[in-house]
Order: C-alpha cells, then sequence, then structure tokens
C-alpha cells in the first residue's frame, strides 16, 4: 500500500471503494488509487499527492502566471529559482474532526504577499479529511521561509453559520519551507 506520510496515520474502513482511474476496487473506500494504479502514477493511494515530489520548476498556469505547488510533505524542504512575480501555492492537509486548520504564522516576510486563504476542499472519499490551499505572490527577493501553525478554529451560530479563525493551537503542528528568490 502507498501512502504518503500524512496519509499514513489516518484510519478508515476497510471496505472496498472505487479508482478513480482505473475503476477497479481498491484496498479502503476513502482511497482514490488501487495498488497498481498508485505504483504507476507514484501517487498516494489516498490524497494522490506525488510520493516522489521533490524540489519543482515553476510551471505557468492558465492565467499565464508561473507557480509552484508544495504540500504537506515538502515541509523543511527549500526550493531555488523562483522569480518576482511568480506564485506559491501551499497545500496542506487537514482533519476537519479536529476542530484545527492551518494558518500563516506571523509576521510573514515581505518577500511574500498572501494572495489568498482557501477555503477546505474535502476528500470525496472521506470528507473529514481534505486540503487547504494558499496562495503567495512573490513581491521580494531573497531567500525566506513561509510558516504555519495549526490554530483552534471557532464557530459562531449566532446570526448565521461563520468560521472564524482562533487561537494558535498550543504543542499544534506547524509547517515551513525555504524559498529563494533571484
Amino acid at each position: 500500500m502507498a501512502l504518503c506520510t500524512t496519509c499514513t496515520s489516518k484510519v478508515t474502513l476497510s471496505v472496498p471503494g472505487q479508482c478513480q482511474k482505473c475503476s477497479g476496487l481498491t484496498s479502503h473506500f476513502a482511497h482514490a488509487l488501487c495498488d497498481a494504479c498508485s505504483t504507476q502514477l507514484d501517487e498516494c493511494q489516498w490524497c494522490r499527492v506525488p510520493l516522489s515530489a521533490g524540489s519543482s520548476s515553476p510551471i505557468v498556469g492558465k492565467s499565464g502566471i508561473a507557480f509552484i505547488t508544495c504540500r504537506h510533505n515538502d515541509a523543511g524542504k527549500t526550493f531555488k529559482n523562483l522569480r518576482i512575480g511568480e506564485e506559491i501555492h501551499v497545500v496542506l492537509n487537514e482533519d476537519q474532526y479536529k476542530w484545527r486548520e492551518w494558518n500563516v504564522k506571523r509576521p510573514l516576510s515581505s518577500n511574500y504577499k498572501l494572495k489568498s486563504r482557501g477555503t477546505f476542499m474535502p476528500d470525496p472519499g472521506n470528507p473529514q479529511f481534505g486540503t487547504r490551499e494558499f496562495v503567495f505572490e512573490i513581491v521580494g527577493s531573497g531567500s525566506a521561509p513561509i510558516e504555519f501553525e495549526e490554530v483552534q478554529r471557532t464557530w459562531s451560530w449566532y446570526g448565521g453559520q461563520t468560521s472564524s479563525i482562533g487561537q494558535a493551537v498550543q504543542g499544534g503542528q506547524s509547517w515551513s519551507a525555504n524559498f529563494d528568490v533571484k
């Protein structure tokens, strides 16, 4: 079974599901890929994150802006050869049942501008788990990290169903990667 480091700690029922690629059976209903397709694509069976992903070069999106995507398993890595005007997309895993979510640790380096703090995107096989994507614009040169911390999610039912960001969780997870901008 090929799972990324984050998904190895997840627990789900051992009820077969359907592979998103070949429509064959998966070993667990929450898995997106069967064993064979996971190996062929070199992706995690659960979340489909690349298993042997390294520091990648920026790619150009539909908007014409070059960007790199960093994922949960890229913590501690250094990404090089970035340029001002490009974007950094950080996709982090969340477990909604823990009542925690990711937030950018302050202060954010002046090299970056937070463009988007995405909403939670649930895993189609198990909505308890999913990801949140943050988008940063590179506005300065040099080497500086982007850091995240787990914060407590709070809910307000008075006057509508909204959520807000609470305080940092003591002893909670953190995520950081370094970026070298020319």
